[in-house]
């Protein structure tokens, strides 16, 4: 069961976040398991979320003890801690990595071109062997780490992969079918991913905790159930804006040697914001004198293997080497390094060798010939020019989806008090400075662009990233952008500063970056329209302003501030923003258009503007694949949600019974959530809805799920949190009643979410009919396990009456799903099911058998809320709920009387 905001990876608004869970294990895959392992390989589409309803992956149960795969390295043993670089100012961010670890964080290892991540981790493995942790309770005994050559796994990975297909193709000969073949052998693990995934499970059963070293986490895909298992994986930076969002403002502004600012790529920004618990720590800038020292101490192992036999190098070389590459870009050591092993040869090309002599050493004289003669040694890149003047932006503030409740705004703060006269002294000028902020994909860049485009003005774009990399001076920026109006038929030029929040205060009091921003601060203050004849509006992007509150209190700074379309949480902001996005796309009508546009925004709740652009994009692509009607449809949404959530759609290869039972412990969740949903006759007691269902599987192991959107509902009373304890149980009741009684470990997941909703509603919401608002678990210990207790019970005892209830249709429409299992047409819209639900219950007087259902649930419920009690015996529930039946038909009889 899965809430679609969770899956988008959105930052959620309410004040409230009770995840529903993310099942990851099938019926047959017990929960020991803590590991799913899936290799990125080029011919993968999908966005690899692994937010998934069951995972498909088998584990070997023999778990033999082998030798490990080609790509894993066991960093602890005496042979790899036998040659462990040691250097000095890795050794903190080693402790930093211990500190993570023992944190319960996974750790992403920043650092710039040349940083050497892995000599840092070697000080980790070094540092934990010799007992350096024992305070935070990790040592030898206790720990295994493990290095992992993702590029080489990859490799590895492929090789696997054809040869397994050469070999069936070899058996079946003449009959073979690559395609079928290729597709078959792609859904089955790699035999050595398999040996290194038992070799961590082994290790936590044993009681270790496993750390796992990835050189790249962009090549291999890892997701882990155990709090036992952690990962430190290589980051690096780059010096050009890879993304909106670059996580700058978590890093240090300057690199070590070139001043130039360092991002993160999409893929690994598109990790983070994946896995929350990831912490990022940056390697530190190392000095000459430590690289150097570094080098010297370490020649045999760095140096000495690109020599030959008989050539040595002299300290004072390698001195000469660091010092030359001080103003290069990249970090120590590894830029001094790499320059050393380029110069080699050149240098051993100008050197005369003595014929006679067995020995000879590369000196400082050596390494001057070799530049001399290969000046490219040391030349730099040519740097991009950094602005973006755009001077005839067509977006308009039309072409913004969910631009309606802050049109007025920005026309009457801004794009009104621009006209095509400017006249000198105007008191009623444009602002100098307005800030826009917004979540990362909200649309921050295009909202800017429509502000300059609404008042046809040229817009200059330049990232504060890019300007503190090439050391763009202010002045420069502000003169280009007054130019630029004064070139204006209006005369007027808007710049919009992209990745402000980089120019945030420094706790940490990087004084370079101070400078920088009081430089630009001063030159924001210098701008005054309603003085000047020109108008310059500065437009500043922000995901946090409130970090750079204080320091624009101080200024007087961005007194105008909008904040992007809330695509995320607004549903009419959604239906904006699809209808610009579907503008131009093929529909079956005009009804069939805002029907699939409605739908689509409901089942999108928690998509940011880029989000449902990509996601709409991929749907239009799903439709015009087909050789006949090319139309738009909601199912062409979804799949697209699906293909981006967990992958193409696949046939495994489990036993019927398990997928049988994948099918209707999903249909579980659904009944138990539909029936509580039709309850309440007023919106705001709705508990969360199905937004839609599938059951096609998929490639990343992807069986089935429900997902659940927040609907007209949203408000989180005592019985809306039964409802989602009792959806959560409701898969438990449908196993049972599969294998009489028995139950697997497939709702394990359900059990810890429903408890976990049930702390939450009791210690956080004050719901507790014992505790009441005291929501401090040690102040009434007793009295909230009891309340606790009394939820468990009720909305077990609820989705238990709930699915005996539908027994029959838990059966008749799972069989009918399975049978199309593989064949596609498994995802359905909520009004479908729905439909198919009520067409059951139109049957065999089954209406009127519902109606005392739901009396029982209401009195359960309302019993549990009020006095705080559960009712045991199923003959007093009865009783109960057949009473309030009669006194609402009394009711109702009343009310027809006194009408009449």
């Amino acid at each position: 069961m899965i809430k679609l905001s969770n899956v988008l990876n959105l930052p959620a608004k309410q004040d409230y976040n009770i995840k529903n869970k993310q099942e990851k294990n099938n019926l047959t895959e017990v929960s020991e398991n803590p590991t799913n392992i899936k290799l990125i390989s080029p011919s993968s589409e999908n966005l690899k979320a692994n937010y998934l309803s069951f995972g498909a992956t088998k584990k070997d149960a023999a778990n033999k003890k082998e030798e490990l795969p080609p790509f894993l390295t066991d960093m602890l043993s005496e042979k790899d801690l036998s040659i462990a670089l040691k250097l000095k100012p890795y050794e903190k961010t080693a402790e930093l990595i211990a500190q993570n670890c023992f944190s319960g964080d996974n750790t992403m290892l920043a650092f710039e071109e040349g940083a050497m991540p892995d000599v840092a981790t070697n000080s980790f493995a070094s540092m934990l062997a010799q007992g350096k942790f024992k305070n935070l309770g990790m040592t030898k005994e206790n720990t295994a780490v493990y290095f992992i050559d993702t590029e080489l796994a990859s490799a590895n990975f492929g090789e696997n992969f054809s040869k397994r297909i050469n070999e069936k193709m070899a058996q079946k000969g003449e009959a073979a079918d690559f395609n079928s073949i290729m597709e078959e052998e792609r859904q089955k693990p790699d035999p050595d991913i398999q040996k290194a995934q038992n070799l961590w499970i082994k290790k936590t059963e044993e009681g270790k905790n496993v750390i796992l070293i990835l050189s790249d986490p962009t090549k291999i895909s890892l997701m882990f159930n155990s709090p036992k298992i952690k990962t430190v994986s290589f980051a690096p930076l780059q010096t050009e804006k890879s993304s909106e969002n670059p996580l700058a403002d978590l890093l240090d502004i300057e690199s070590s040697d070139s001043g130039k600012k360092q991002i993160f790529s999409k893929e690994i920004e598109k990790i983070l914001e994946e896995d929350t618990s990831a912490r990022i720590i940056q390697l530190p800038s190392i000095g000459a004198p430590e690289t150097k020292s570094f080098l010297k101490a370490n020649k045999d192992i760095l140096i000495y293997p690109f020599l030959p036999d008989n050539v040595d190098i002299s300290d004072k070389t390698i001195d000469k080497a660091v010092d030359a590459t001080k103003k290069i870009d990249g970090a120590n050591p590894g830029k001094a390094l790499e320059f050393l092993l380029d110069a080699i040869p050149a240098a051993l090309l100008k050197k005369r060798l003595n014929k006679n002599s067995t020995y000879s050493v590369i000196t400082p004289k050596n390494l001057d010939k070799a530049v001399t003669a290969y000046p490219e040694l040391l030349e730099e890149p040519d740097d991009s020019n950094p602005f973006n003047l755009i001077l005839d932006t067509k977006t308009k503030l039309k072409d913004v989806g969910g631009i309606a409740p802050l049109e007025s705004l920005i026309k009457e703060s801004i794009t009104n008090k621009i006209s095509s006269k400017k006249s000198k002294k105007s008191q009623d000028a444009p602002p100098s400075s307005v800030l826009i902020s917004g979540d990362t994909g909200s649309g921050k860049t295009l909202l800017a662009k429509a502000i300059a485009g609404e008042t046809n003005s040229p817009l200059m774009e330049v990232s504060t990233l890019k300007l503190l990399a090439k050391k763009v001076p202010p002045k420069e920026i502000f003169d280009a952008v007054k130019s630029a109006a004064r070139d204006s038929d209006n005369k007027t030029a808007f710049l919009y500063i992209d990745d402000f929040d980089v120019l945030s205060p420094d706790p940490m009091g990087k004084s370079g970056l101070d400078v920088y921003r009081k430089e630009v601060f001063e030159e924001i203050k210098k701008i005054d329209n309603k003085n000047s004849d020109i108008n310059v509006v500065v437009l500043a992007s922000s995901n946090n302003p409130e970090f750079m509150q204080e320091a624009f209190n101080k200024t007087g700074l961005f007194n105008t501030k909008i904040q992007t379309p809330d695509n995320a949480q607004s549903l009419n902001a959604r239906i904006s923003t699809i209808t610009l996005l579907t503008k131009d796309l093929k529909f079956e009508n005009k009804e069939s258009k805002e029907k699939i546009i409605k739908e689509t925004a409901k089942v999108t709740n928690g998509a940011s503007g880029a989000e449902l652009k990509t996601i709409i994009d991929k749907a239009n692509a799903i439709a015009n694949k087909r050789h006949d009607n090319k139309n738009l449809t909601i199912n062409d949404v979804l799949e697209s949600l699906l293909e981006l959530i967990a992958g193409h759609q696949i046939k495994t290869e489990l036993p019927d019974w398990d997928n049988k039972g994948t099918i209707k412990h999903e249909l579980g969740h659904a009944i138990v959530g539909q029936t509580l949903f039709n309850m309440p006759t007023e919106k705001w007691l709705k508990p969360d809805e199905v937004d839609f269902i599938t059951f096609d599987q998929r490639s990343s192991g992807f069986l089935g799920a429900v997902f659940f959107g927040k609907g007209e509902g949203g408000a989180r009373t005592f019985d809306a949190l039964i409802a989602q304890m009792a959806v959560s149980y409701g898969s438990i009741y449908t196993e049972r009643m599969m294998f009489n009684g028995r139950s697997t470990y497939g709702p394990s997941v359900d059990l810890e979410g429903a408890i976990k909703t049930a702390k939450i509603g009791i210690n956080h919401y004050g719901l507790g009919p014992s505790t009441g608002f005291i929501t401090d678990p040690k102040m009434m210990l007793k009295e909230n396990k009891q309340d606790v207790s009394l939820m468990i019970k009720t909305s077990s005892k609820v989705a238990e009456m709930i699915v005996d209830f539908h027994k029959d249709f838990i059966n008749e429409y799972g069989d009918k799903c399975f049978s199309k299992l593989g064949k596609g047409g498994n995802t359905l819209s909520a009004e479908v099911f729905k439909t198919e639900l009520d067409s059951w219950l139109d049957k065999e007087d089954r209406r009127s058998k519902l109606k005392l259902l739901e009396a029982k649930i209401e009195v359960l419920t309302d019993t549990a809320r009020t006095k705080g009690e559960f009712i045991e015996k199923d003959n007093q529930l009865n009783l109960m709920a057949v009473a309030r039946l009669q006194e609402a038909k009394g009711q109702i009889v009343k009310k027809q009387q006194s009408k009449a």
